[in-house]
């Protein structure tokens, strides 16, 4: 590990030759900036004060897998990708159709 990573990876792969080294990835935190700043004289820094903080609420689909399959046997996979590919819209679509049809629980968890 070089001495101005914080922490290093390695990606290989298994190929014909046996395992390789495909990506090498080194936390270099703050060193390139920190080394051209000592070196130029020039601070390279950026802040931004926010006057309150930003929250955002997101919808994250998570599928019950297990109660999926012995629901819908066979294709639980299939439903299981339909279900983390939807968008948030979509997603809140369901939720009203199912609920409007009296089919929608708490334990659903959106």
């Amino acid at each position: 590990m070089a001495h101005y990573a914080a922490d290093c990876w390695d990606a290989e792969i298994e190929c014909s030759y046996g395992w390789i080294e495909c990506v090498g990835i080194a936390d270099r935190s703050a060193n390139d900036l920190r080394a051209h700043s000592e070196k130029s004289g020039t601070p390279l820094v950026v802040h931004e004060k926010f006057s309150a903080p930003k929250e955002v609420e997101k919808l994250v689909i998570t599928p019950v897998k297990k109660e999926l399959g012995l629901a819908f046997k066979g294709n639980q996979k299939k439903i299981v990708e339909a279900l983390e590919t939807m968008d948030e819209k979509e997603a809140m679509e369901v939720k009203s159709a199912l609920e409007s049809k009296g089919r929608w629980s708490s334990k659903y968890a959106l």
